[in-house]
This record gives C-alpha cells, sequence and structure tokens, in this order.
C-alpha cells in the first residue's frame, strides 16, 4: 500500500459549491481502496464500519450525541487518519458535531489539486483542522510526488497546518530561535507551488538508512516535539534575551488563524489583534479563502477540557 504511486477517481463528498470544485477527486490508490472498497460480504466499506463505531462509542460517551471526534495516526495511519477526517468532515452524519480535528505524524501525500480545494472548504468552514507534524530528513512526508500515469499526469499535494520538528543540534536550536516552522497551503500559484517543491524535496532531506530510521519512528517525533515546546518556553523566560511572544503556547486555530486567515471561535483576543495588524501592513492582502465574519464576534471559549483538542502544545 505504501509503495503505490497512482491514483482512483472516486466521487466529490463535498456538496457545495466552492472555488476549484470538481465532481471527481483523484486519491493515492492504496489508501483510498484499504477504506472506500466495499466488502463482498456485508457490502459495507472499512470506512463504513469506523462511521458506525464513531457514533456507537461517541453514544456511550455522550448519549445526547455532542461528542468531541479527533482522529490520529502515524506513517500510513497518518494518511488513512487525514482520509477518515476528510470524510467525517463532508459526511451529513457528523454534522452535528463541532470541529474535527486530526493530528498525524510523518503522513505521506494522499491527493492531488482537487482534493486540496475540497480540504480547505472543509478548513474554512470550521468543520476539520489539521495539525501535520513532519520531522526533517524523514522522506516518507514527502512522497508519493505524482501518479506517474502518462495519460494523466497528476501531482500529489499535502494538506493541513505543516509543523516541521528539526533535530535538537545547533542548526536545530537556530532554526527554533528563529521562529517555529509552520506553514499553510494558502496560496496555489505557480511561485508558491515552486517554493512548496524545493522546500519539500526527498533530495535536501536525504540522510542515511539508520538516519531515516531514526527519523522516522514516533519516539523521534515525541523527543523533536517535546525539545520544541521547552526549547522555546526558555527563551521566553530568558532573562537576557527575553521574548515573551516565544513562550506563549498557541492553538491550532490560532495557527489556522494566523498562517491561512481563517478565523473561528476559540481565538484569543490579543492573536486576533495581531492579525488584524499584519492585514493592516499587508493594505488588503487577506486571502480570498478566509470567509466573512466579525472579529468582534469571536470571543474565546471558556477554559476547560474542551482545550484540550485545540491544544497544540508548541
Amino acid at each position: 500500500m505504501n509503495f503505490k504511486s497512482d491514483t482512483n477517481e472516486y466521487r466529490n463528498p463535498v456538496k457545495a459549491n466552492y472555488p476549484g470544485r470538481e465532481d471527481e477527486l483523484s486519491l493515492h490508490s492504496g489508501f483510498a481502496l484499504y477504506l472506500l472498497r466495499k466488502r463482498k460480504d456485508t457490502g459495507l466499506s472499512k470506512m463504513d464500519e469506523i462511521f458506525e463505531k464513531i457514533e456507537q462509542i461517541g453514544k456511550e460517551l455522550a448519549p445526547d450525541g455532542d461528542y468531541k471526534l479527533c482522529l490520529t495516526g502515524h506513517s500510513m495511519g497518518g494518511a488513512l487518519a487525514t482520509l477518515c477526517g476528510f470524510y467525517c468532515g463532508a459526511k451529513p452524519r457528523f454534522a452535528h458535531l463541532s470541529t474535527i480535528y486530526i493530528w498525524t505524524f510523518a503522513a505521506p501525500r494522499v491527493g492531488t489539486h482537487a482534493f486540496i480545494h475540497a480540504y480547505q472548504y472543509l478548513e474554512r468552514t470550521n468543520r476539520i483542522r489539521h495539525a501535520r507534524f513532519s520531522c526533517t530528513n524523514d522522506i516518507v512526508p514527502l512522497i508519493p510526488f505524482c501518479n506517474f500515469e502518462h495519460d494523466d499526469l497528476q501531482f500529489y499535494k499535502h494538506v493541513g497546518m505543516r509543523i516541521q520538528l528539526h533535530d535538537t543540534d545547533r542548526v536545530g536550536q537556530w532554526r527554533l530561535h528563529n521562529s517555529l516552522d509552520v506553514t499553510y497551503p494558502l496560496n496555489h500559484d505557480w511561485p508558491s507551488e515552486m517554493q512548496r517543491v524545493l522546500a519539500n524535496n526527498i533530495l535536501a532531506n536525504l540522510t542515511t538508512p539508520k538516519g531515516f530510521k531514526e527519523c522516522h519512528i514516533l519516539r523521534e517525533y515525541q523527543r523533536r516535539l517535546h525539545f520544541a515546546m521547552t526549547y522555546r518556553r526558555a527563551l521566553g523566560l530568558s532573562t537576557l534575551n527575553s521574548d515573551q511572544r516565544r513562550k506563549d503556547i498557541k492553538t491550532l486555530d490560532e495557527y489556522y488563524l494566523i498562517r491561512g486567515n481563517i478565523l473561528s471561535n476559540g481565538i484569543s483576543e490579543k492573536i486576533v489583534n495581531m492579525w488584524k495588524v499584519d492585514m493592516e501592513k499587508n493594505k488588503g492582502a487577506q486571502s480570498a479563502l478566509a470567509p466573512p465574519a466579525d472579529l468582534a464576534n469571536s470571543a474565546p471559549e471558556e477554559e476547560g477540557d474542551d482545550q484540550f483538542c485545540n491544544c497544540i502544545i508548541l
């Protein structure tokens, strides 16, 4: 399944009309077939079985149906979590749920240009939020590149908010000292696409076979994530070189506003004001991807257990 690169066409589950919409989505054949192919004995797909299990467990936890849904996965599991979260956000059976959160580690690409447009529509309408963690020198998040079909060549696109985790050496500390490496594919013009190709190519992340294995395991992701959190906090608390912004733990929704111009509830007033100032400096450079919203009505949510789903620990 991991070594496939070809795509299959699937009907777009998002019925709304949005920029770049297509009736068919090109998805990675291995991941999509595993989730969407129907069994001969029951007529149900793996995705249908997952949906039924989610509803069963959700009603046990919250009989009124008001439960929180989060999905996570590592490597191939991250690819499956990406697809599953997308279909959960698009299906009317889960429309009563609040925002669905997806956390993936070392996840490969799963879809092409039509998929990213559908995915970002669900992000702009606050149906899904996706934190995609990747380690420097881990090549799994950089594949597959294209479907290698001569009659219908398509390039794979990553979705979600990428959090790049650098090593804990001097180079990694220098990168963290400047800023957290958090990016979002906001623009889809040729200069932006070429910039992402140059920054996320296999040649720039080649390492030894031993290094590849060490960079890909989940334990290494946990180590780098913990280092990023503690190092940035230490910079904020430093006596000689203190930067108070560095010690703040931003939520995933706040990064969606900062990097993607996507506004939602639960964002602190401080972050909203910083975003306003940046947009004023850019003189109306706010992306057309951002949905119309009243900033005055974006009051932060009350502190409580719900904040767990929104914490990015960075």
